[in-house]
Protein backbone atom coordinates (compact mmCIF):
# COMPACT_ATOMS: atom_id res chain seq x y z
CA UNK A 1 0.00 0.00 0.00
CA UNK A 2 1.49 3.46 -1.21
CA UNK A 3 1.69 6.29 1.26
CA UNK A 4 -0.26 9.02 1.03
CA UNK A 5 1.15 11.27 -1.70
CA UNK A 6 0.05 14.81 0.60
CA UNK A 7 -0.14 16.42 -2.54
CA UNK A 8 -2.11 19.94 -1.09
CA UNK A 9 -0.63 20.63 2.59
CA UNK A 10 -3.67 23.22 3.81
CA UNK A 11 -7.11 23.73 5.32
CA UNK A 12 -9.81 25.99 4.87
CA UNK A 13 -11.85 26.44 8.57
CA UNK A 14 -15.69 27.32 7.51
CA UNK A 15 -15.15 31.04 9.15
CA UNK A 16 -12.40 31.08 6.09
CA UNK A 17 -14.40 30.10 3.59
CA UNK A 18 -17.28 32.65 4.47
CA UNK A 19 -14.70 35.03 4.23
CA UNK A 20 -13.61 34.20 1.36
CA UNK A 21 -17.07 34.09 -0.20
CA UNK A 22 -17.96 37.21 1.14
CA UNK A 23 -15.51 39.00 -0.09
CA UNK A 24 -16.08 37.72 -3.57
CA UNK A 25 -19.72 38.74 -3.45
CA UNK A 26 -17.98 41.85 -1.90
CA UNK A 27 -15.97 42.27 -5.41
CA UNK A 28 -19.46 41.00 -7.63
CA UNK A 29 -21.52 43.61 -6.17
CA UNK A 30 -19.03 45.98 -7.23
CA UNK A 31 -19.33 45.64 -10.97
CA UNK A 32 -23.23 45.85 -11.04
CA UNK A 33 -23.27 45.73 -14.70
CA UNK A 34 -21.32 42.90 -15.16
CA UNK A 35 -23.23 40.69 -17.47
CA UNK A 36 -23.20 36.92 -18.56
CA UNK A 37 -23.67 35.88 -22.32
CA UNK A 38 -24.81 33.07 -23.81
CA UNK A 39 -22.43 30.91 -26.35
CA UNK A 40 -24.63 32.77 -29.43
CA UNK A 41 -24.39 36.26 -27.96
CA UNK A 42 -20.57 36.21 -27.45
CA UNK A 43 -20.11 35.00 -30.83
CA UNK A 44 -22.42 37.92 -32.53
CA UNK A 45 -20.31 40.30 -31.29
CA UNK A 46 -16.55 41.11 -33.16
CA UNK A 47 -13.47 39.60 -31.51
CA UNK A 48 -11.42 43.11 -30.24
CA UNK A 49 -7.85 42.21 -29.29
CA UNK A 50 -4.48 43.89 -28.66
CA UNK A 51 -4.71 45.56 -32.47
CA UNK A 52 -8.01 46.40 -32.36
CA UNK A 53 -7.68 48.17 -29.25
CA UNK A 54 -5.12 50.05 -30.77
CA UNK A 55 -7.67 51.10 -33.58
CA UNK A 56 -9.76 52.39 -30.44
CA UNK A 57 -7.30 54.42 -29.27
CA UNK A 58 -6.42 55.68 -32.05
CA UNK A 59 -9.94 56.62 -32.95
CA UNK A 60 -10.28 58.11 -29.45
CA UNK A 61 -7.28 60.08 -29.89
CA UNK A 62 -8.07 61.61 -33.20
CA UNK A 63 -12.12 62.61 -32.31
CA UNK A 64 -10.97 64.14 -29.16
CA UNK A 65 -8.81 66.08 -31.43
CA UNK A 66 -11.22 66.64 -34.26
CA UNK A 67 -14.58 66.87 -32.98
CA UNK A 68 -16.08 67.75 -36.65
CA UNK A 69 -14.91 64.19 -37.80
CA UNK A 70 -17.60 62.39 -35.26
CA UNK A 71 -20.66 61.10 -36.26
CA UNK A 72 -23.57 63.28 -34.09
CA UNK A 73 -24.77 60.63 -32.83
CA UNK A 74 -21.60 59.63 -31.16
CA UNK A 75 -20.79 60.81 -27.74
CA UNK A 76 -17.16 60.92 -27.35
CA UNK A 77 -17.10 61.21 -23.52
CA UNK A 78 -19.01 57.89 -23.25
CA UNK A 79 -17.33 57.06 -25.71
CA UNK A 80 -13.91 57.03 -23.64
CA UNK A 81 -15.92 56.04 -20.83
CA UNK A 82 -16.37 52.76 -22.01
CA UNK A 83 -12.88 51.95 -23.51
CA UNK A 84 -11.24 52.83 -20.14
CA UNK A 85 -13.96 50.37 -18.36
CA UNK A 86 -11.90 47.74 -21.32
CA UNK A 87 -8.62 48.66 -19.50
CA UNK A 88 -9.99 48.70 -16.08
CA UNK A 89 -11.55 45.01 -16.13
CA UNK A 90 -8.70 44.09 -18.10
CA UNK A 91 -6.73 45.08 -15.07
CA UNK A 92 -9.60 43.35 -12.43
CA UNK A 93 -9.06 40.08 -14.96
CA UNK A 94 -5.41 40.24 -15.22
CA UNK A 95 -5.44 39.19 -11.17
CA UNK A 96 -8.52 37.10 -11.11
CA UNK A 97 -7.68 34.38 -13.63
CA UNK A 98 -4.67 33.42 -11.83
CA UNK A 99 -6.03 33.39 -9.25
CA UNK A 100 -8.61 31.15 -10.61
CA UNK A 101 -6.27 29.07 -12.01
CA UNK A 102 -4.71 28.25 -8.76
CA UNK A 103 -8.12 27.34 -6.93
CA UNK A 104 -9.06 25.32 -9.56
CA UNK A 105 -5.53 23.79 -9.49
CA UNK A 106 -5.58 23.75 -5.66
CA UNK A 107 -9.02 22.12 -5.54
CA UNK A 108 -7.98 19.67 -8.32
CA UNK A 109 -5.05 18.37 -6.26
CA UNK A 110 -7.46 18.82 -2.64
CA UNK A 111 -9.64 16.10 -5.12
CA UNK A 112 -6.85 13.55 -6.03
CA UNK A 113 -5.41 13.73 -2.49
CA UNK A 114 -8.52 12.78 -0.93
CA UNK A 115 -9.61 10.82 -3.65
CA UNK A 116 -6.00 8.71 -2.98
CA UNK A 117 -6.58 8.30 0.51
CA UNK A 118 -10.37 7.37 0.74
CA UNK A 119 -9.19 4.27 -1.77
CA UNK A 120 -6.08 3.04 0.95
CA UNK A 121 -8.64 3.31 3.12
CA UNK A 122 -11.20 0.97 1.25
CA UNK A 123 -8.64 -0.88 0.07
CA UNK A 124 -7.11 -1.86 3.68
CA UNK A 125 -10.93 -2.22 4.72
CA UNK A 126 -11.35 -4.63 2.40
CA UNK A 127 -8.31 -6.73 4.15
CA UNK A 128 -9.53 -6.26 7.27
CA UNK A 129 -12.49 -8.01 6.42
CA UNK A 130 -11.14 -10.83 4.57
CA UNK A 131 -9.04 -11.23 7.85
CA UNK A 132 -12.64 -11.43 10.32
CA UNK A 133 -11.79 -7.65 11.84
CA UNK A 134 -14.94 -7.08 13.30
CA UNK A 135 -17.39 -4.47 11.06
CA UNK A 136 -15.18 -4.28 8.57
CA UNK A 137 -17.42 -6.08 5.83
CA UNK A 138 -19.89 -3.75 6.41
CA UNK A 139 -17.52 -1.19 5.72
CA UNK A 140 -16.11 -2.15 2.98
CA UNK A 141 -19.49 -3.49 1.13
CA UNK A 142 -21.04 0.41 1.60
CA UNK A 143 -17.46 2.19 0.36
CA UNK A 144 -17.04 -0.73 -2.27
CA UNK A 145 -20.40 0.27 -3.70
CA UNK A 146 -20.09 3.75 -3.91
CA UNK A 147 -15.95 3.00 -5.24
CA UNK A 148 -18.10 0.65 -8.11
CA UNK A 149 -20.63 3.57 -8.89
CA UNK A 150 -17.95 6.35 -8.78
CA UNK A 151 -14.31 4.97 -8.45
CA UNK A 152 -11.96 4.68 -11.23
CA UNK A 153 -12.60 4.23 -14.76
CA UNK A 154 -11.74 0.91 -16.79
CA UNK A 155 -7.87 0.87 -16.72
CA UNK A 156 -7.43 3.47 -13.81
CA UNK A 157 -4.56 1.99 -11.25
CA UNK A 158 -5.05 0.60 -7.99
CA UNK A 159 -3.42 2.53 -5.28
CA UNK A 160 -0.33 2.13 -4.08
CA UNK A 161 0.93 0.83 -7.81
CA UNK A 162 3.89 2.78 -10.12
CA UNK A 163 1.05 3.40 -12.32
CA UNK A 164 -0.49 6.11 -9.97
CA UNK A 165 -1.00 9.42 -12.38
CA UNK A 166 1.60 12.28 -12.17
CA UNK A 167 1.15 14.75 -10.03
CA UNK A 168 3.97 16.49 -8.06
CA UNK A 169 5.31 14.58 -5.28
CA UNK A 170 5.53 17.58 -2.77
CA UNK A 171 2.29 19.38 -1.22
CA UNK A 172 1.91 22.50 -3.35
CA UNK A 173 0.71 25.05 -1.24
CA UNK A 174 1.09 25.79 2.96
CA UNK A 175 -1.74 27.47 3.66
CA UNK A 176 -2.47 26.09 7.07
CA UNK A 177 -1.20 22.93 8.48
CA UNK A 178 -4.27 20.29 8.08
Amino acid sequence: MSINKNWVNAALSSEEVEVLVTGLKGIEDAVPFAVTLNKDERAALPRVGPKTMDFVDKALEYAERNPGLVPTHVDVSEFKEKRDLVYGLKKVLNHTVPLETKLKDSLTLAQADSYETARQIYHNTKNGARVGVPGASAVAAELGKLYENNGPKKGSPEPGTDETPAVPSEPVTEVRAA
